[in-house]
């Protein structure tokens, strides 16, 4: 049912209201403990952060941030199958380009959770997103240094070890 319903939404276009947006990313952030549902999380939860003011079916700044830190909390991306691997980077791309300052207010996390993912990653169309995601991190560090999330600028130089072990 998650799956179907994610594929119905890019469907509704302008269909979807704030409301139902929103009911709806709360709903596909709750499924992403659940490893059966995950797909059809992860695919409705793209299509929803992509959305942009002034669409109706944006999502506020508040309810992006719970979504960001529900799939630091829940996903275990190295147990996926790669095509919800796929998915994962593709989420934090769109986090890092769209809404870096939503990212911020966890980047360390974030960092933490990129590293370990890459790590023993061997499907190359997953490295060259993930590789993607970490190109776009200083723009996300600059909305930690201007005051934009929870961190501090020396985030990245924290998980520069990380990240090298997780590429060697």
């Amino acid at each position: 049912a998650t799956l179907l319903l994610s594929e119905v939404l890019p469907g509704l276009g302008d269909g979807v209201t704030s409301q139902a947006a929103s009911t709806m990313a709360l709903f596909f952030g709750s499924r992403l403990a659940d490893w059966g549902t995950i797909r059809g999380a992860l695919k409705g939860l793209l299509y929803l952060l992509h959305q942009r003011a002034p669409s109706p079916a944006a999502l506020s700044v508040e309810l992006t941030t719970n979504v960001a830190k529900a799939f630091v909390a829940e996903v275990n991306v190295q147990s996926l199958v790669q095509v919800d691997r796929m998915l994962c980077f593709e989420t934090a791309r769109c986090l890092a380009e769209l809404h870096p300052r939503v990212m911020a207010v966890c980047a360390r996390e974030w960092c933490e959770m990129l590293s370990l993912s890459m790590e023993g990653e061997k499907d190359p169309r997953c490295l060259l997103v993930a590789f993607d995601v970490w190109r776009l991190l200083p723009a996300v560090f600059a909305a930690v240094s201007d005051g934009g999330g929870g961190g501090d600028e020396t985030v990245l130089k924290e998980q520069a070890e990380n990240l090298a072990e997780a590429v060697s």
